[in-house]
């Protein structure tokens, strides 16, 4: 298999409403990457759009966007994994290791605003299980139905469960303001916002209205390539559950995240994700549940940890894990886009080019994760600098194996996570 290498990542602005047609919302961060590479050498288009049908009526999209971005010749595939939108870069990934394609490019986004907000709704709630939605569930009971089985198992009282999400919600709403192309750039919320009934009113219990991702137009795309650069690929996995919630083996996390992440480390050569160094995450946070069950599903933390370090500032911009200092989900959710975009912004912290005021000093790994649907159909990427091998299986003083570290069964107990090994 080839190594694979990230040239150019762009993307658009995140927008409540825009003018753009969905074809040339796509088409946008792509003629950004084409401005500075010959069109005639991309062998491939891969474009990640959710609903399509649904919100704009459209069909046919990946070739409408080669044949704008003119690409004829190239091959052109649509793929539709929910909001998972890392499985656009996973193709190219697939076609460019494979040594079929040499340039491809990864495109994903989605145009939310073509319909009324009750209608979106709608939409985004056929991805639940018609058995499941037709017991009451939609996206936000799901998630908050496997948050309160998380806080069970964990146990978290409701009060102290709270209390922890509105110090997420302040969190992320702060890092999202100081990102000038997320969609709540410039806002920020209080605590006394957030504790108001009428500015924050439930949607599902433990779920408040600021606990919750807006809904976006924006796009983003990514040229992949064999040709080697600053960013290597290192590992993908990319796993599904079950459809329906209630036939699931767990429903207090995620297992299609640890699935998934199993995959990409092995692939990445990873054993421990918390001993690298310069590590960040972009995780997948439509709500503020997510961003502490990421933290334990990615195997980075377990659950008293993982409260530990949203607690004691271990994820923000200064800390030891940096996570999520695009904004995370309040950068955007463009459901098709969303997590290629996330990818963007890790690609974006790696090269140093991050915003001002959220640049991370010296990143060098980013692990960015994207879940669609209910969680049941969810993606990990490894990303990290190309200047040295840092993650090797053989490097016994960084990733000692199973049977020399006095911690690894304690964190297997603990988490239910065990990484893979040969």
């Amino acid at each position: 298999m080839l190594k694979v290498y990230i040239q150019q990542a762009e993307r658009t602005k995140a927008y409540k409403k825009t003018d753009l047609s969905l074809v040339d919302l796509l088409c946008e961060p792509a003629q950004k990457i084409l401005s500075k590479v010959d069109p005639s050498r991309i062998e491939g288009v891969f474009v990640s759009v959710q609903n399509i049908s649904s919100f704009t009526g459209e069909g046919n999209i990946a070739t409408k966007v080669a044949d704008n971005l003119g690409l004829r010749g190239a091959e052109a595939e649509r793929v539709e994994t929910a909001s998972n939108g890392h499985t656009a870069l996973l193709r190219a990934f697939d076609a460019v290791a494979s040594g079929r394609c040499k340039r491809v490019i990864a495109i994903g986004g989605e145009k939310m605003s073509a319909v009324p907000r009750e209608e979106r709704s709608r939409i985004i709630g056929e991805v639940v299980d018609p058995i499941d939605r037709a017991c009451g569930l939609t996206m936000p009971s799901a998630i908050a139905l496997i948050s309160l089985e998380y806080a069970r198992v964990n146990k978290v009282s409701l009060p102290d469960f709270k209390a922890l999400l509105e110090k997420i919600a302040i969190r992320a709403y702060r890092y999202a303001a100081a990102n000038p192309d997320a969609q709540f750039a410039g806002k920020t919320i209080t605590t006394e916002e957030y504790r108001d009934a009428m500015r924050n009113p439930p949607v599902a219990t433990p779920l408040s209205v600021f606990d919750s991702c807006p809904t976006s137009d924006a796009a983003g795309a990514i040229l992949v390539t064999n040709k080697e650069s600053d960013i290597e690929i290192s590992g993908v996995g990319h796993a599904v559950d079950g459809s329906r919630i209630f036939d699931r083996y767990y429903i207090d996390h995620l297992e299609a995240t640890r699935w998934a992440a199993r995959k990409a480390y092995k692939q990445a050569g990873i054993l421990h994700p918390r001993d690298l160094s310069g590590l960040i995450l972009e995780q997948h946070d439509a709500f503020g549940p997510l961003f502490l069950l990421n933290l334990v599903d990615l195997g980075i933390f377990t659950h008293p940890e993982a409260m530990k370090a949203i607690e004691k500032g271990t994820l923000d911009r200064d800390g030891e894990i940096p996570t999520n200092i695009s904004g995370g989900l309040k950068d955007l959710h463009a459901l098709g886009g969303t997590g290629l975009i996330k990818i963007i912004e890790a690609c974006r912290q790696l090269r140093g080019e991050a915003p001002p005021g959220l640049q991370v000093k010296k990143p060098k790994v980013a692990i960015c994760h994207s879940i669609g649907g209910p969680g049941n159909n969810i993606a990990v990427t490894v990303l990290d600098i190309n200047l040295e091998p840092i993650r090797l299986f053989t490097d016994l003083g960084k990733h000692p194996p199973k049977d020399r570290d006095p911690q690894y069964e304690n964190f297997v107990r603990e988490t239910g996570f065990e990484f893979e090994r040969d």
